[in-house]
C-alpha cells in the first residue's frame, strides 16, 4: 500500500502472528507495528516470539540497553566466566531490560541501528550485527502461572505493540532518538 505520505507491507507469518511495516515521507524512522497471540500451546509445547534485527555491523559482542528511558547501559555478549575461564553459552544471560531503547554500533563504518520501543521488553546481541527484543512468551515447564496467562477466555493473551527502527551516524543518533521518544511519550492517548 502507497498513498504518497506512507508505504506500508503488511505481513501474516501465521493465524497468530502479522506485522505491518510503514515507511513515512516525512519521518526517518521504520515503524514496525506487531500482534501475536494468542501463542497456540496445544502441542504442549512453550514458546517464546522474538523479532530480530540483522545488519552486516561489526558490534565486538557491544549492544546497548536504556535505564528507565534515562541513560544508555553498554552489554557485553558472554561477559560472564565460569571459574575455567570459558564464557557461558546462554541466551538467558545475555538479555536485558530494554525500557524504551536499544542499540548497536560498528565504529568503524560510523553507524547505529537503534530500536524504540512502544513498552518494555528484553532484549538482546545473540551475534555480532543482530539486536533481538523479546514480544512474548507462552510457556508450560515453568511453575510461574503468569509465563501462562490464558486471559479471560483460556485460549491466551494478545498483545500489540510497535517498534521503530533507523540506521544513523552514532553522533546524529542520539538526537533522533530523543526527539522521537519525546514525540512517542507525549501523543494523545485515545480512550473511549
Amino acid at each position: 500500500y502507497s498513498d504518497g505520505s506512507v508505504q506500508e507491507v503488511r505481513q501474516q507469518w501465521n493465524d497468530w502472528i502479522a506485522q505491518t511495516i510503514r515507511v513515512y515521507a516525512d519521518e526517518e524512522y521504520v515503524e514496525m507495528e506487531w500482534t501475536v497471540g494468542p501463542v497456540p500451546v496445544d502441542d504442549n509445547i512453550g514458546k517464546e516470539v522474538i523479532t530480530r534485527f540483522e545488519t552486516n555491523f561489526e558490534n565486538n559482542k557491544e549492544f546497548y540497553t536504556d535505564a528507565n528511558g534515562r541513560q544508555n547501559v553498554k552489554r557485553v555478549r558472554n561477559s560472564e566466566q565460569q571459574s575455567c575461564g570459558q564464557y557461558k553459552e546462554s541466551v538467558s544471560k545475555n538479555y536485558y531490560p530494554i525500557y524504551e531503547r536499544s542499540f548497536i554500533q560498528d565504529h568503524q563504518k560510523d553507524i547505529q541501528l537503534t530500536v524504540l520501543t512502544d513498552r518494555a521488553q528484553g532484549g538482546s546481541s545473540e551475534a555480532d550485527g543482530q539486536l533481538e527484543l523479546m514480544i512474548h512468551r507462552r510457556l508450560l515447564a515453568v511453575k510461574d502461572i503468569s509465563l501462562n496467562e490464558t486471559g479471560v477466555d483460556g485460549k491466551g493473551l494478545v498483545v500489540r505493540g510497535k517498534h521503530y527502527l533507523f540506521f544513523k551516524p552514532i553522533n546524529e543518533s542520539t538526537k533522533l532518538y530523543r526527539d522521537l521518544s519525546r514525540r512517542l511519550v507525549m501523543s494523545p492517548l485515545m480512550t473511549f
